[in-house]
């Protein structure tokens, strides 16, 4: 009996034990009804390191006899950010429980680590922090892995590789493995134990294998035996390529390629270039044209070189030379080093292939057809007519094709005609357009084609192609005579261009017309108009006149159709004298401001060019060159000799070099190529100079303390305060009595209410009892006493309220009506529409380049009676100025002193 008592005591003191942790006062804060601590923080495992993960486990005590509902936890990491949690949980607590919340922190970060708790629950709140350290680990990998040639090596050369390992890490490594794979063989490399920050070398020296590409792969910490555990294993694996070069290879690079002389039979040019791949020195290579299978028409040596790989070649063929003058095909052959004396590392792209075409003469047909757009058409629009002509033969050729409209010739055109391959077949169209007109009937089209003298057209029986268009006129047109008009006006003076105008209406159908303005007399057609009518419609006809001689002038405007009959008026013509009209000063105004307004633009833009070249070329020589390459010592970048060794900048930036890397041509002055990123070393291309060193300037006497300035001193105004009061309408008597009678009344409400809180406090005192009281500041009073003050009274009811989805209504925040309610709710004034101020000139100083100037203006408005509440002044208040630039301590000196201000006298309260 005593064990299992003693059994079951000790089960019982096991069950109560977490209960007297937590029930500890050891509880670091409260939220609501949930307890929680860092004390109650678990973390697994005890010691993190970086790179690892850590678990955190919280524990949460309900400290109710209720279930804690809806608890939020959030967990932050290294800081809190409100609204912004690493994970938020939510969950419930029973009454008088337990419960845990877990959260895992992963990818760890080397030191010191932060994590925050906040716990919500009930509306309240709590925040914990812990601290936790993450422990460091190695980190191998390779600090260089360089081959070296890096090109030009061939098969059975020596190679060597420069391998540099580094610890990169937080704590020291042991002995390790590098597996190093050249070729495609592996090899296993010991390294040494590195203590953090330390590196070693290891070259190795192999040997080329077959020409070809490979890849060497070096792995750091390789054999798992080693039993590095590092903080990552990403970088411990670099790759390299190396190419191992073969002997030279002739090879055709591009071409060959034909091209025919203008003629049927040739001769031929035949073209190309071929490279030389991997080959050092100079060297000559013979090439062998020759008819395939056949004889050898040429013989042609290419010669390569270090400086050019590339051997270009041209070769003239005859049809003499060919073993057949029939047209047809002859295929040739290019062959490289036809014999097989000259090493190579390949053969089979030796041999190049080209052909020679010896044409037929062509044949050029002409579509017997022109089909006409539109078929039918009415006076005066314009109709196409599409021309097809077909090359039969295998060489372009070019011609012209002449047409007629109506029996009138149109603009010929001048047409190539491509051969007929599978590409074009050899076929083109030609459009011709023209005007119609007359009455009712069918106008004819003809086109004919006739060959350049330089080119070909076998027959010439089958060259002329025909069509028409149907002409309908129906439409009936009527001059306005009483709209004639002349400009400049009557009388018309000899020499003088005037303009002649006078409507036409469309009395019937639709259509074009064109309208020729012709001096009977003469018969000198003066302009030519063509006017679009609809039904009904109705243009003006305006004709350039410019009548020669003195006397008469019978001026017919005469349609081209049948729309409308002629109409003709005679009109007296004067010697031109002081009443003719003065065209040509007007002629020379025009001039002489067209030619002002070019050379404004000109300069604007010269200047604009030169501002943007001048800034562009500054930032690029202040970005380029920021250094002297004699002494290395600082410089602008736009300095014509250095300031430290007086060397000619200006010299040296002409001074150009080729890169060693990439032969560009690059300036001697850049340390870098711009190019490949090849260091230049700069000693090569200047004499080193020693800088010569400024000695300091003295030290500057320390500036006198300013005396110290009241804080608590309030001040307003300034020295010359009646001048800027009468620029705004007041007198300083005036204004000052405003202020001075505000500022005690309102001092007289405030002592009052002072002094009714310190007698409460007093009677307070003497019966010892406190009971809670509220105070009125006395503003609701007072807000009630304006009746803007309500928002329902404001805005009004919904009905007469504006609304942004009402048609033509435009909410702005300045619109007058708001501004008013603004102003009288408020107590403000400022200016509405209708009244009158009083506005200064203003300087404008927004032109670029212009310095800013203070302006002033005079906005003044009557006086207004003071608004509902509290009395008080209205308050000035000008534009706070641009932040001005910062001033050196020598300018400060020079510069104006700042006007004194002078404080507002307050009244005392014993006044």
């Amino acid at each position: 009996m005593a064990g299992g008592w003693t059994t079951h005591t000790v089960c019982a003191l096991l069950l109560l034990t977490p209960l007297l942790v937590f029930a500890s006062p050891v509880v670091g804060e409260e939220a609501g009804n949930v307890a929680f601590s860092t004390a109650g923080l678990a973390l697994s495992p005890s010691s993190p390191v970086e790179g690892g993960e850590v678990e955190f486990t919280l524990s949460l005590q309900n400290l109710e006899n209720v279930i804690a509902e809806d608890v939020s936890v959030e967990f932050h990491k290294d800081s809190y950010s409100q609204g912004s949690p690493s994970a938020a949980f939510s969950l419930d607590i029973a009454a008088d429980a337990f419960d845990e919340v877990s959260f895992t922190w992963s990818n760890l970060m080397y030191g010191t680590q932060t994590l925050w708790i906040r716990v919500s629950h009930g509306g309240e709140s709590g925040l914990i922090s812990h601290d936790f350290d993450v422990g460091g680990l190695p980190n191998l990998r390779f600090a260089n892995l360089d081959i070296l040639p890096t090109s030009g090596i061939h098969q059975d050369d020596q190679v060597q590789i420069a391998i540099q390992i580094e610890n990169a890490g937080h704590a020291d490594a042991g002995a390790s493995h590098l597996e190093l794979t050249f070729a495609g063989a592996a090899n296993l490399l010991s390294v040494v134990a590195l203590q953090s920050g330390d590196s070693v070398w290891m070259n190795q020296t192999a040997t080329a294998p077959a020409a070809g590409s490979y890849e060497v792969l070096g792995v750091v910490n390789s054999d798992s035996g080693d039993g590095i555990i590092e903080s990552t294993t990403a970088d411990n694996q670099e790759t390299r390529a190396l190419f191992v070069d073969v002997h030279p290879d002739y090879r055709h690079v591009a071409g060959p390629d034909v091209s025919a002389a203008l003629g049927l039979s040739g001769p031929w040019t035949v073209s190309g270039t071929v490279v030389r791949d991997a080959g050092t020195g100079e060297s000559m290579v013979p090439m062998e044209v020759r008819v395939q299978n056949g004889m050898t028409l040429q013989m042609v040596n290419l010669e390569f070189s270090d400086a050019d790989e590339f051997a270009e070649y041209s070769v003239i063929i005859h049809s003499s030379n060919l073993p057949s003058e029939d047209p047809g095909d002859t295929n040739l052959q290019l062959a490289i080093d036809p014999s097989g004396n000259v090493q190579q590392s390949n053969t089979f792209n030796d041999l190049a292939a080209a052909t020679l075409t010896i044409y037929a003469e062509p044949n050029v047909v002409v579509g017997s057809t022109a089909a006409a757009r539109p078929a039918s058409t009415t006076p005066g629009l314009s109709v196409s007519f599409d021309v097809s002509l077909q090359n039969v033969g295998m060489v372009t050729v070019t011609g012209t094709l002449s047409a007629t409209f109506d029996g009138v010739a149109l603009e010929p055109q001048t047409v190539i005609i491509p051969a007929a391959d599978m590409g074009t077949q050899g076929q083109v169209t030609v459009s011709f357009s023209a005007i119609a007109s007359g009455e009712t009937r069918q106008i004819p089209f003809s086109a004919t084609w006739v060959r350049s003298v330089d080119s070909f057209d076998r027959l010439d029986t089958d060259n002329f192609a025909t069509g028409e268009v149907s002409l309908i006129s129906d439409m009936r047109l009527r001059f306005l005579q009483t709209t004639q008009t002349w400009s400049p006006g009557l009388p018309l003076y000899a020499d003088s261009n005037y303009v002649y105008s006078i409507e036409v209406v469309a009395d019937q159908g639709a259509g074009s017309e064109t309208f020729d303005c012709i001096d009977r007399k003469t018969n000198k057609v003066h302009d030519t108009v063509l006017l679009n009518f609809s039904p009904g419609e109705t243009h003006e006809v305006r004709c350039l006149v410019h009548p020669t001689d003195p006397g008469t002038i019978e001026l017919a405007i005469v349609p081209r159709g049948t729309s409308v009959d002629p109409y003709a008026n005679v009109w007296n013509v004067e010697h031109d004298g002081e009443g003719g009209p003065d065209t040509s000063s007007f002629d020379q105004t025009m001039s002489i401001i067209l030619f002002i307004l070019a050379g404004l633009v000109g300069i604007a833009l010269l200047a604009g060019a030169v501002i943007l070249t001048r800034r562009g070329l500054a930032d690029a020589e202040r970005e380029t060159y920021e250094q002297c390459p004699a002494c290395e010592g600082d410089i602008e970048g736009d300095e014509d000799d250095c300031p430290h060794c007086e060397f000619d900048l200006r010299g040296g930036r002409s001074q150009f070099h080729d890169c060693d890397a990439c032969t560009k041509t690059i300036p001697s002055m850049m340390d870098h190529c711009p190019y490949c990123g090849a260091e230049q070393d700069l000693r090569t291309h200047y004499t080193a100079r020693e800088r010569k060193y400024k000695a300091l300037p003295d030290e500057e006497a320390e500036p006198e303390e300013e005396p110290e300035v009241d804080e608590n001193e309030i001040v307003r105004g300034s020295e010359g305060f009646d001048d800027h009061a009468a620029e705004m309408g007041f007198e300083e008597g005036q204004w000052e009595g405003e202020w001075e009678e505000g500022i005690g009344e309102t001092e007289a409400f405030f002592d009052a209410k002072e002094d009714a809180r310190v007698a409460g406090e007093d009677a307070l005192g003497e019966d010892g009892e406190v009971d809670d009281t509220i105070e009125s500041t006395h503003l609701g009073k007072v807000m009630e006493d304006v009746a803007e003050h309500d928002l329902d009274a404001f805005l009004g009811g919904v009905d007469d309220r504006r609304h942004l989805a009402d048609e033509e209504v435009e909410l702005s925040a300045s619109d007058a009506h708001y501004r008013e309610h603004l102003f009288d709710m408020t107590g403000e004034r400022g200016v509405m529409p209708g009244d009158e101020v009083n506005v200064d000139a203003l300087i404008d100083s927004t032109v670029v380049g212009n310095e800013v100037r203070v302006s002033r203006s005079d906005f003044t408005i009557g006086d207004e009676p003071t608004p509902l509440g509290l009395t008080a002044p209205e308050e000035t208040t000008e534009e706070a100025p641009e932040e001005a630039p910062e001033v050196d301590s020598e300018d400060a000196s020079e510069a104006e002193p700042a006007p004194k201000r002078r404080a507002v006298r307050r009244r005392k309260k014993d006044e």
